[in-house]
Parts: structure tokens; C-alpha cells; sequence
């Protein structure tokens, strides 16, 4: 007994051993890429208040520090990593997303600077590695969005478009239909979305993104129908979860989608908000939302 005892421990010890040696600078990674800030402000720890100078933590800091709307204090820890580690991808594509935010959030007058550091940390990217697909596609937006004196360029951006398709065939359709819905093309929008998920039914975002649109169409029933294939690729992700919700209050079944939202992702009640604010916030029912919404820390991005 005892020797059969020592080995279910023993097994029970390497099915665990990939948990037990994660780091916590890995498990911080792999909250923020699933959406969990929350989590991976605890995970970093003290590294919050006082991180260290070693590039990933301070990349990582920096993330979360966005995350949250510490704009002022992302930009200055995320130079950090940048300054430390100038070689990595990564932390410049990281510079050109808080930058890029900044420029987003602030009055038009005043968006010239930090539109400028988001080019230039954009541009730092491309050259360390000019197959980092995400920066690709926020380069793309920017030559499509940006006015010629700022370097705006339809062309460079259809160009752009083709090259994230041969690198990432969902990634690459998806990029054609943010382009075609900056040209107010429905139906080509709708089409490429449609085939970003026909050439890969297991990409999440590809699905969240054709939920959305759908959304924006009013097809319920859709929109109900994608979300739930990307809750079933990522259960734990809020984003699949309140566009269900959202869809629910108009197919039915709000109460069972909002109980499974918060049995897979329980530490992300965002799913009650987005179902009270389709309900435009008025009824009873909306006020319950509401408080259910309010009874923990909102994830980051929610409001309070």
C-alpha cells in the first residue's frame, strides 16, 4: 500500500509539474493574452509597485499598467523594457499600443506627438522582425487611418493587408475587412470575416470579430452562434461570453448564458454589464444586472 501509495503521489506530481515550475512571469504572459488583468496584476506581485530593471517583467508591467489606464505610467515602463532589451519586437510593438492609445484618447490637437512615438516604435518593430504579424496590422490601420503629412498611405495599406494573409490567412482576411469596413464596404466586410473563419474555425478572435459584426447587423441568432463556437475554443475569455450575453437578451435565454459566463470565467463579470446595457439600463431586470456586475472588481477596460 505504501509502495502504491508513493507512486499515485509521484504521478499525481508530474501531471502537475508544468504548473509547479511556471514561472511567474510566464503565468503573468499567459493571463494577459487571455484577458485576465486582474490576474496577472496579482502574478507579477510587488513587480507592480517596484519592477525590477529586466526587460520582460517590465514589458509585462507595463501591459498591465495599460490595461488599467495608467497611460503615464505605461509609457515610462515600457520605455524601460524597450531601452533595456532595444533588440526585441516585442516591447516595441507593446511602445506603438501605448502610444497608439494615447494618441486615440486625447483631443485632436494634441494627438500630433504621441502619433508620431507610435509611427517610430511601429517602425522599430518592422525592422527587428517584418513578419510580426500584429504590429503588420496595426501599421496597416495606421497607413490606412493617417493623413498623408503624417504618413497615411491607402496603397502601403492594402499591400500590408496581402502580406499579414500570406503570413496568417485568418489574420489576413480579418485585416481586409477592417480595411473594407473603413470604406464603408458591408457586404465586403461581412465576406472576409466570413472567410477569415472558414480558413480557421479555431481562431478566437476571428470569431469574436464576425460576432461583432453581426451584431452591428442585427443578426441575433449569428452572432448567438459564433460566440458560442469561441467560448468553446477559450471558455475562460470574457469577450465571447458578453457577446452571448448580448445576443441572449435577444433570442432568450439571458439567465442560463449568464450563469455558464460566470461558471467559466468567474473572475470577469462583464457579461451582466453588457446584457444590462442592451436593456439599456432602465428596467428592473437591468438594475439586477447591474448589481450582480458591481458585486467584485470590474475586470480592466470595465468601468466601475
Amino acid at each position: 500500500m505504501t509502495h502504491n501509495g508513493s507512486w499515485m503521489r509521484l504521478a499525481a506530481l508530474l501531471l502537475l509539474s508544468p504548473l509547479l515550475c511556471a514561472s511567474p512571469l510566464d503565468e503573468a504572459e499567459a493571463l494577459a493574452k487571455a484577458g485576465h488583468w486582474k490576474r496577472a496584476r496579482t502574478a507579477l506581485g510587488p513587480s507592480m509597485k517596484a519592477p525590477p530593471e529586466e526587460a520582460r517583467t517590465l514589458w509585462l508591467v507595463s501591459r498591465v499598467q495599460l490595461a488599467f489606464g495608467e497611460k503615464d505610467a505605461a509609457v515610462k515602463t515600457g520605455e524601460r523594457a524597450a531601452a533595456l532589451d532595444p533588440r526585441n519586437s516585442e516591447y516595441q510593438y507593446h511602445l506603438a499600443e501605448v502610444y497608439g492609445t494615447i494618441a486615440h484618447e486625447a483631443p485632436i490637437w494634441r494627438q500630433l506627438g504621441p502619433g508620431r512615438k507610435c509611427k517610430q516604435a511601429m517602425d522599430a518593430a518592422y525592422r527587428l522582425d517584418p513578419a510580426h504579424v500584429e504590429n503588420l496590422f496595426i501599421l496597416m490601420q495606421y497607413y490606412r487611418r493617417a493623413p498623408g503629412f503624417m504618413g497615411g498611405d491607402r496603397k502601403r495599406a492594402y499591400a500590408l493587408a496581402e502580406t499579414i494573409r500570406q503570413l496568417d490567412p485568418a489574420r489576413g482576411w480579418m485585416a481586409a475587412a477592417v480595411l473594407a469596413g473603413l470604406d464603408k464596404d458591408v457586404a465586403g466586410q461581412r465576406s472576409a470575416l466570413e472567410k477569415a473563419v472558414e480558413v480557421n474555425p479555431q481562431h478566437y478572435a476571428a470569431r469574436i470579430e464576425l460576432a461583432t459584426f453581426l451584431r452591428s447587423q442585427r443578426d441575433w441568432a449569428g452572432m448567438a452562434r459564433h460566440a458560442e463556437e469561441a467560448i468553446r475554443i477559450h471558455p475562460d475569455r470574457g469577450a465571447a461570453h458578453r457577446l452571448r450575453a448580448v445576443a441572449a437578451v435577444h433570442v432568450g435565454g439571458l439567465d442560463e448564458v449568464l450563469t455558464e459566463a460566470e461558471r467559466k470565467a468567474p473572475d470577469d463579470l462583464s457579461p451582466y454589464l453588457a446584457a444590462a446595457n442592451e436593456l439599456d439600463g432602465r428596467s428592473e431586470q437591468a438594475r439586477k444586472l447591474l448589481e450582480r456586475y458591481r458585486a467584485q472588481e470590474p475586470e480592466a477596460i470595465f468601468p466601475k
